[in-house]
């Protein structure tokens, strides 16, 4: 998806909040997303601000997100897949609701929804608090992962994990009941902070195949005490 990295990229380092790093991982790709890294890379006005992770193989999101928020330097990351962009207050819109709330080890904000080209066609329905019970009957979070963001050390303490999951999906739901079951809080904001762009290979496309439905399934069915 190389075609798609530049804006993903560019939305980060548009943001208001100026003191981020941005942190991009290649997951194997054998596409032009090296040649076009070695551009950024090369770019006085960029270079210092990125930290390009470049993986021998395809080992699948988890490991390439964990890969990341291990290179993280800063004390709190925001997510971001190459498909999706964030809208410039994001960092701001997410430090300031997470320094309200110190307890929240995570953050999920309001979400746009945009087409293969990055336009404006939808939003997705406002986030609340998080309902477990509601999360395990209807196998589906109601958090745009391209909107959360968590501190490193909890990062640290809850990796990804493919495990029984399909290699390329998933791992963000399994994350989110991960934490919750950990005891950790999450707090979130109406405020739109980042655009779902809707391809051929979303990540949300996974909500209604069946063969995700019945992954998540046979996960909830093994949960014990919660």
């Amino acid at each position: 998806r190389a075609h798609l990295l530049p804006d993903a990229i560019e939305s980060c380092l548009a943001q208001t909040f100026k003191d981020i790093e941005v942190v991009v991982v290649d997951d194997g790709s054998t596409d032009t997303t090296p040649r076009f890294m070695e551009h950024i890379l090369k770019d006085s006005r960029t270079a210092a601000r990125v930290n390009y992770i470049r993986l021998p193989r395809n080992k699948g999101r988890a490991f390439a997100r964990n890969a990341g928020n291990e290179a993280a330097k800063g004390e709190y990351i925001c997510v971001l897949d190459s498909d999706d962009g964030s809208l410039p207050d994001r960092a701001k819109i997410t430090l300031r609701t997470m320094r309200r709330n110190p307890k929240a080890a995570m953050f999920y904000g309001g979400c746009l929804v945009g087409d293969f080209f990055g336009n404006h066609i939808g939003t997705l329905p406002d986030p609340g608090p998080f309902d477990f019970e509601r999360a395990k009957k209807e196998l589906f979070t109601f958090m745009a992962h391209c909107t959360m963001a968590y501190t490193k050390k909890v990062a640290l303490k809850y990796p990804y994990t493919d495990g029984v999951w399909p290699k390329n999906g998933l791992e963000d739901f399994k994350l989110i009941f991960d934490m919750h079951l950990g005891g950790e809080k999450f707090c979130f904001s109406v405020e739109k902070v980042s655009m779902y762009r809707q391809t051929e290979d979303s990540i949300t496309i996974w909500r209604d195949d069946e063969k995700a439905r019945r992954v998540k399934e046979r996960f909830v069915r093994g949960l014990k005490n919660a």
